[in-house]
């Protein structure tokens, strides 16, 4: 065991961070873009979900299509699992969306002229989900991790979308009675301004385990990240919202964002929202941090509580600075 930024840390769980590839982060982003539009009642939607499940199935996971309706459109969450102790004991899960939009399109007619590519709106984010499942996929974890893809998180060209596919996923969670200790929800995480890799973690509140672990593992693991903490339970316009609806513990992972209310790609919901427009030295750090979070669940109980209010007292600076930011989107924040 090896000792590092005040954390415990086994020397497989070393190997594990670094065994992430950004390549196959790259190489996901490239092959959700190639579809052009991943707008949620186009057939291309559906066919990206399958190549969803596909990846998923070769990494050796349990995976299946959850299908549901939004109005006359049947659209599909992706949900992998990896077995480990007793689901009654809590599970973690790690998502985002796989749909995109064209903020251009008014009718379903100019939905299918325009293009969404959506690599930052969230092929960034899958590609990063995607990415620790195939760690992770070999590993013996004492907890169950689920790891699902959304559908319908985009409003779409007609309003009729909207966290449609988080919202079905917490309904049959809550009827199976399961119970999650975290779960993280990534959006948009690959956009760049500056020379920094920078992320944020909004919460609800500051009692997140899972999000005082990843804020423990950038510096135990020697992530490239700056990571900002902000609490406001008002910012519900992405998948997380769902699962605050339903009391369960979760938080939005999200790249720098502007004073303007907007994250800093000036190109979501355009047809400019391209791979080579997004950092993967970004992506790949926020995937290192939120993997070395939940490994560090798994040694000594957790994460340093002292650690985390100190990140806590910067963020409480951040949200009086951001207090305007962020209401329900449409118009605003993707998701």
């Amino acid at each position: 065991m090896i000792l590092s930024g005040g954390q415990n840390i086994y020397p497989a769980d070393i190997e594990l961070v670094a065994s992430l590839d950004r390549g196959n982060m790259a190489d996901t982003i490239a092959a959700l873009q190639g579809f052009g539009s991943r707008e949620f009642h186009l057939d291309s939607a559906m066919q990206a979900a399958d190549l969803l499940y596909g990846s998923f199935e070769g990494f050796g996971m349990e995976v299946e299509h959850q299908y549901f309706a939004v109005d006359d459109t049947l659209v599909s969450n992706v949900v992998a699992t990896i077995p480990g102790g007793g689901e009654d004991e809590g599970m973690y899960l790690f998502g985002a969306h796989y749909d995109s939009e064209n903020s251009g399109a008014s009718n379903l007619s100019t939905a299918e002229d325009l293009s969404a590519p959506g690599a930052d709106d969230a092929a960034s984010g899958v590609a990063a989900v995607l990415e620790m499942a195939r760690v992770l996929s070999g590993a013996h974890l004492p907890w169950t991790v689920k790891f699902v893809m959304f559908g319908a998180e985009e409003y779409g060209y007609d309003n009729s979308g909207g966290c449609k596919g988080s919202e079905y996923f917490v309904k049959v969670e809550e009827a199976l009675g399961h119970t999650y200790i975290g779960t993280a929800v990534l959006d948009m995480v690959g956009y760049r301004a500056g020379e920094d890799n920078r992320a944020v973690l909004v919460l609800n509140d500051g009692e997140d385990s899972l999000a005082r672990s990843v804020a423990a593992a950038v510096d135990s693991f020697g992530v490239d990240l700056t990571l900002e903490t902000l609490v406001e339970p008002d910012i519900t316009f992405s998948d997380h919202g769902s699962f605050w609806d339903a009391g369960i513990p979760s938080m939005l992972v999200i790249e720098e964002l502007s004073d303007r209310d907007f994250p800093v790609n000036p190109f979501y919901h355009t047809s400019a929202d391209t791979l080579d427009r997004l950092s993967m030295d970004q992506v790949e750090a926020v995937a290192e941090a939120l993997l070395g979070g939940l490994l560090l669940m798994d040694e000594d109980g957790g994460p340093d509580l002292l650690l985390f209010g100190t990140v806590i007292m910067s963020a409480v600076i951040v949200s009086v600075a951001l207090y305007v930011h962020f209401r329900r989107r449409r118009g605003r924040v993707s998701g």
